[in-house]
């Protein structure tokens, strides 16, 4: 073969190679890529709490109603559905307090306030729990404004206490 045509073969050679290699590195590293996530094998928790009869953790590992999920933890006959989306689909880490009925609630009187799960099955969050089980030990009588004064304690949260605990 003559030089010349081997020169001009090793060159295309090198040049595709090198015109190659750049265009990967650009590709691999420049352009974005769309990821496919699948989500049907994906497991993701649910916390229900509030009122139903077995409050906790739930785990999922496929799209479900609220109303499916709510079912597995017991709604209590005393529970306030009526302003839950039922319908929703949950297919991801989710929380849910299932609200009493107004008045259905019969409230606890501080003298008798002992467990942190009195007010976790009442609705209330359990660090709050056992920041009023914390002050209830330390204190025989205490006023809303003492409770307001707690560390996570706040103005709605005050109001929820208020419809489940009697301080007389």
């Amino acid at each position: 073969m003559n030089k010349k045509i081997k020169k001009i073969l090793i060159i295309c050679f090198c040049s595709f190679t090198v015109v190659g290699g750049l265009s990967f590195l650009v590709y691999e590293f420049f352009i974005p890529k769309k990821v496919v996530i699948n989500n049907s094998s994906d497991k993701y928790v649910v916390t229900i709490d509030g009122a139903v009869e077995t409050p906790g953790d739930y785990v999922f590992n496929k799209p479900k109603t609220l109303r499916e999920i709510i079912f597995v933890a017991n709604v209590l006959t005393n529970a306030d559905i009526t302003l839950l989306d039922l319908e929703k689909v949950i297919s991801e880490d989710y929380q849910v307090v299932i609200p009493y009925k107004v008045g259905a609630i019969k409230k606890i009187k501080w003298k008798d306030l002992h467990s942190v799960e009195q007010l976790i099955n009442l609705g209330i969050k359990s660090s709050i729990a056992q920041t009023i089980i914390n002050h209830r030990r330390q204190n025989e009588k205490t006023t809303w404004e003492e409770i307001l004064a707690l560390k996570g304690i706040g103005q709605v949260t005050l109001a929820q206490l208020k419809d489940i605990i009697d301080l007389s």
